[in-house]
């Protein structure tokens, strides 16, 4: 039966300070770490019978919680060197089971790849039918520091309301974020509240507001137009914030027209 050849030589990038590598039953992962830098190896070499039909090998590597893995192949060659049908592969998920999203199925030789999980899990799992006098797998990895810049969001754009409306919008990113909310350039001062990610402030004069988002990574700004409305005898707004929930709520009378009603009434009203 002729021998099969498993090579792979890749990288896994962190976002974090550290991982842990768990590997299963039947085969044996070899895991090192030293100054930031470690190995996964594996060699049917040193264990003839877990190269037997049906068997497999997996390892799950667990990144810090709110981090994602890159997982960078940059040689992978699977395949059999006596010119057999190669029905072995290499299985990654997105995760720490098979039920997470597949990320790829992966045989025979490949140019270098890469792929990334959406969470701080990653499962590697080797999938073998056949019996192979060797197999082979390397993997080497190092971790670092992932920056994201800023990416703000603002479900709705108020365009006209009524004083005391609070403004408020949201940013994304990685490590950690400044957010600050403007009026025409200048920043809110008095009256502004930070939590979350979140910056909010009730409002009592018209203009352009301007959310601002910055982290080592760079920064991101929207800008929000805002004209406010007369409709102190009409229609008020209650706003308010509870464990950063936001909430404007608007109150008319029945005294007034449908048409000053209107008028009074906010483009949008938003609820966070």
């Amino acid at each position: 039966m002729g021998m099969r050849l498993y090579s792979a030589l890749l990288i896994i990038a962190l976002s974090e300070w550290s991982l842990k590598v768990v590997y299963s039953a039947p085969c044996a992962f070899d895991v090192k770490v030293s100054s930031g830098r470690g190995v996964i190896s594996y060699d049917s070499s040193w264990n003839a019978s877990s190269c037997k039909d049906t068997e497999g090998c997996s390892c799950v590597i667990t990144a810090p919680p709110g981090q994602h893995i890159r997982l960078e192949f940059s040689t992978f060659q699977l395949s059999d060197v006596s010119n057999m049908k190669v029905q072995d592969w290499l299985e990654v998920y997105d995760g720490n089971t098979t039920n997470g999203d597949d990320l790829g199925k992966f045989t025979g030789t490949m140019p270098p790849f890469t792929v990334q999980s959406s969470s701080c899990f990653i499962m590697i799992m080797l999938k073998k039918n056949y019996l192979s006098f060797r197999c082979y797998f390397k993997g080497v990895y190092t971790y670092r520091t992932t920056k994201d810049k800023p990416k703000i969001k603002i479900p709705s754009r108020v365009m006209r309301t009524v004083p005391g409306h609070v403004l408020w919008c949201s940013a994304e990113g990685s490590p950690p974020i400044n957010i600050s909310l403007l009026k025409d350039s200048t920043s809110l001062d008095n009256g502004i509240r930070k939590a979350g990610g979140k910056a909010w402030s009730k409002i009592y004069k018209e203009g352009i507001y301007t959310c601002l988002a910055r982290n080592e990574a760079g920064s991101d700004s929207r800008d929000i137009p805002v004209t406010l409305v007369d409709c102190e005898n009409t229609c008020s707004s209650d706003s308010n914030v509870v464990n950063g929930q936001i909430d404007n709520t608007y109150s008319c009378r029945k005294t007034g027209s449908s048409i000053d009603i209107f008028k009074c009434l906010p483009t949008t009203t938003t609820t966070l």
